[in-house]
């Protein structure tokens, strides 16, 4: 799955304004949507190999700013087979009904500290709720580094019911990790 995301043409497809900012291409080889868990009070971690975006955001604007991911949740990788087949099933992830994790931005804002929220919804297994990612920027010239981490409840979107429930065997809160590098593509 290509990881590229296309600014002008994503703002024309979203109906966004003219102004509404810069289009943004990910570089994959520095870019990376992980997570860390922990497994019998042990802290583990995984990524998403496989995740697409569509980035259209200017630091000076940002309540213009439209931001789309689709994580491909058969990428999951945890480093364990087991545990990577284990997230694929219907306990987990269900991949074969539910392929895509989709993270959409409803507004963007600046905090007190000089970062910035992304307000928006995260839907996975077709459960869709509200989320607010925090995450700094540094842009040099044309490259932008992007780092944000959110902690979700992973019963909220009904991952690991069951059997799996129990915080001793696998904790509840799950630290989502957003690492992306992208080059501006220019405004629209």
């Amino acid at each position: 799955m290509n990881r590229y995301l296309t600014g002008a043409f994503a703002a024309l497809m979203l109906g966004l304004p003219a102004n509404a900012g810069d289009g943004w291409l990910i570089a994959p080889e520095a870019s990376s949507i992980g997570f860390t868990y922990t497994h019998e009070k042990v802290e583990k971690t995984g990524r998403f190999e496989q995740f697409t975006a569509t980035i259209v955001f200017n630091r000076e604007a940002p309540d213009q700013a439209h931001l789309q991911a689709s994580i491909d949740l058969a990428s999951v990788t945890t480093g364990d087979n087991d545990a990577n087949d284990a997230l694929k099933s219907s306990d987990w992830f269900s991949v074969e009904d539910n392929p895509v994790a989709v993270f959409e931005s409803t507004r963007v804002e600046h905090t007190p500290e000089g970062g910035f929220i992304a307000h928006g919804s995260l839907t996975i297994k077709a459960l869709t709720l509200p989320i607010d990612l925090p995450f700094t920027l540094e842009i040099t010239d044309d490259t932008a580094n992007a780092r944000g981490q959110v902690s979700l409840n992973r019963l909220a979107y009904h991952l690991g019911e069951g059997f799996w429930s129990s915080p001793a065997f696998l904790g509840h809160e799950v630290l989502v990790t957003v690492d992306l590098t992208a080059t501006r593509i220019g405004p629209d």
